[in-house]
């Protein structure tokens, strides 16, 4: 199944085979995946707010836990898609055949732009955040929990998971791998093709 770039609006997976599925860059709204077989799926730059992960497989094959597939959206390189249906070459013909005209080989594919510098000015952030905060910090660790409340912070460098807990908080996130908002009334800015989760009420995270 591919919903590349759609918007789902309380649609009910309840029980379904979406082995392979592919939601990149899609925005899910109040989605419902209870019993959801989603081995192998791709939701890569997907944006999901208040999903149902109630007795699903997650993408990575693990099945969901209390925080639902939250921490289990990549798959793992043995998740394997749906084989693809075999397709029948055609019959040989009888025609003369002709010299096949010479075709241009297309270009090198260019690789991904690398990851912001982290600012050197900017003092490495703590893995955890337990007080509110303010200022500029680089990402020097794999994950960035947020738990005080009214935090208004700005991440440089290349961060792996940033975790926004703390209620009303802003964040502006220079790269991230992938971005949790559970608090409520929280305001998260990023600025590449993060995958993000939003579940506290009242808040939004978007690119710019």
């Amino acid at each position: 199944a591919a919903f590349q770039a759609s918007t789902l609006n309380g649609v009910k997976f309840n029980g379904a085979n979406l082995t392979g599925a592919v939601f990149t860059h899609s925005t899910l709204n109040f989605v419902d995946f209870t019993s959801a077989d989603l081995r192998a799926a791709d939701l890569t730059g997907a944006n999901l707010n208040s999903p149902v992960w109630a007795g699903a497989t997650c993408p990575d094959g693990n099945p969901a836990d209390a925080a639902g597939c939250a921490s289990h959206l990549t798959p793992l390189p043995g998740a394997a898609a749906p084989a693809q249906p075999t397709q029948t070459p055609p019959a040989a013909t009888t025609e003369p055949t002709t010299a096949a005209p010479t075709v241009a080989l297309p270009p090198p594919a260019t690789k991904a732009p690398p990851a912001p510098p982290a600012d050197p000015a900017a003092p490495p952030a703590p893995s955890v955040f337990n007080v509110p905060a303010r200022g500029t910090y680089s990402c020097a660790t794999s994950t960035v929990t947020i738990n005080g409340a009214v935090s208004r912070l700005h991440l440089v460098g290349q961060c792996n998971v940033v975790i926004v807990n703390g209620v009303g908080s802003n964040v502006e996130v220079d790269a991230a791998s992938r971005i949790i908002v559970n608090a409520a009334n929280a305001d998260v800015v990023y600025h590449n093709g993060a995958q993000v989760i939003v579940n506290g009420r009242g808040s939004d995270a978007h690119r710019v």
